[in-house]
């Protein structure tokens, strides 16, 4: 071995750990990994197996905070003149309470 490449060579290692422990040091959150907030599709009406529609209805939930939405777009609405006409609605559904253990009831409402 010469006395460059050892050289070299002392100073890739060098720099690998250096990098190595900068890494660890700062380990991912899964905010980092995903974004806060997660968009999941749902299934066209409830239907399994079904094919979906061009434009879907999408689930979005916040995972930091817990505050849910619903995105329809073409949906129908009505305007100011009392007719029908497409558009995108963002419905806010609530938020998420966790709960103490794994299967806990958070909240419980009677049909009759």
């Amino acid at each position: 071995m010469t006395h460059v490449f050892k050289q070299q060579l002392i100073l890739t290692l060098a720099f690998l750990l250096f990098l190595s422990a900068l890494l660890l040091s700062h380990p991912a959150s899964a905010e980092e990994d995903y974004g806060r907030y997660r968009a999941i599709v749902l299934e066209e009406g409830g239907k399994p197996n079904s094919s979906g529609s061009v434009v879907p209805r999408v689930f979005i939930i916040d995972s930091k905070e817990g505050h849910m939405w619903t995105l329809d777009q073409k949906a129908k609405l009505h305007d100011l003149k009392g007719t029908f006409t497409l558009g995108t609605i963002l419905t806010y559904q609530g938020q998420v309470r966790p709960g103490k253990k794994m299967g806990d009831i958070v909240e419980q409402a009677a049909t009759w």
